[in-house]
């Protein structure tokens, strides 16, 4: 019951450097309390303000290198766009449940870091990094488009559009070949909630255009550093 409380259990990964300096910390400490010699005190006191600095450093911000990291997760197709451990975004097929269905992300890579629980969106939004609008996101020098449904099948340019990614994931309807009258990929990359015979037909389609494809049920998550 006491530990279900908020707050009543704190997570804490120490670095090797911490620990070792905790040892340290602990060993001045017992030779102090048993010669009591300010030698010993002073070398303690230098010891807690090193792991202090250490810690410090090791929270900051900007440790969280600027990335994009497209999770590996059938349920709930999302992509992460993180500027620093602060700030970062999550764009996600179902944004209600995002929070909830990276659950596990969350415990073993967020929770670890020390990364702020990420804003939520599926829509047009804009960030100081990032904008997106009608699902074309602008993220640094990249630009993305989010497919989840048949709205590019359509739809003629007068000029294609050369984008970095094209992420296609759950409700995508059409062909590679209709989005070619709009977008010119650097790379396409399937996610792992399309079915298979949907991944197998679109990394065909890839190979006809000679777009380069990426299919996270066979190679897992992908991430792209911004930076």
């Amino acid at each position: 019951f006491i530990a279900s409380q908020p707050h009543a259990v704190v997570t804490f990964y120490p670095t090797p450097t911490e620990v070792g300096l905790c040892y340290l910390i602990l060993i001045f400490l017992i030779i102090y309390v048993s010669r009591r010699r300010l030698r010993d005190l002073t070398c303690l006191g230098i010891l807690c303000v090193a792991e202090i600095c250490v810690n410090v450093y090791e929270e900051r911000a900007d440790r969280v290198p600027a990335e994009i990291v497209f999770y590996n997760c059938r349920r709930n197709p999302c992509v992460h766009f993180f500027e620093d451990a602060s700030h970062s975004w999550l764009w996600s097929r179902y944004p209600q449940n995002a929070l909830s269905d990276l659950r596990t992300v969350s415990q073993r890579f967020w929770s670890r870091e020390q990364i702020s629980l990420p804003h939520v969106f599926n829509g047009n939004v804009s960030f100081h990094q990032l904008k997106s609008y009608d699902n074309v996101i602008h993220f640094y020098k990249y630009t993305l488009v989010m497919l989840q449904d048949g709205r590019w099948r359509h739809r003629i340019s007068k000029s294609v559009l050369g984008v970095d990614y094209c992420y296609i994931c759950r409700g995508f309807r059409g062909h590679l070949s209709q989005l070619a009258r709009v977008f010119h990929p650097r790379q396409v990359i399937l996610d792992a909630s399309l079915s298979e015979k949907q991944r197998r037909d679109l990394m065909i389609e890839c190979r006809q255009l000679k777009w380069s494809g990426y299919d996270m049920d066979t190679s897992g998550a992908f991430i792209k550093k911004c930076l």
